[in-house]
């Protein structure tokens, strides 16, 4: 499986953007409540993160993109921080392609959404995240 670059920067916690992906189906129904169904069972995010790039890691980047991740339908490892923990290891693909956007006097700001797949945490780290005990 392809690795992200340890030449590229870390994201950005600037923009860093949540959001639980839906495994339910949802039915309404001429009347009453809607019907529910779990279509599968698993952790799964969408994660929308910026890096802050050189024009020159910015060629590496779009290389990696087209080249390792097959303009980002494969799978990478890479590590992203989903729970306020700090960075762990988790698996991401490009959940669309990337935008990146000219920041003077010579930086690129690429920004992009990202499926990850984790392991969740266990009752014990989350107590000690809960008591700052990373």
């Amino acid at each position: 499986m392809p690795t992200w670059p340890a030449t590229l920067p870390a994201p950005l916690i600037e923009g860093y953007t949540l959001q639980p992906f839906d495994n339910c189906s949802r039915v309404q129904m001429e009347a009453g409540h809607q019907r529910v169904r779990l279509e599968f069972e698993g952790d799964k995010d969408f994660l929308t993160v910026n890096w802050l790039m050189t024009g020159a890691q910015l060629g590496i980047f779009r290389a990696w993109f087209k080249d390792d991740v097959g303009d980002g339908a494969a799978w990478f490892d890479t590590q992203m921080d989903y729970d306020g923990g700090g960075l762990k290891d988790v698996e991401a693909r490009f959940a669309s392609k990337f935008t990146s956007r000219h920041e003077p006097p010579f930086r690129w700001r690429v920004s992009a959404k990202l499926e990850i797949e984790y392991a969740p945490l266990s009752p014990e780290q989350a107590t000690n995240i809960l008591l700052g005990q990373f």
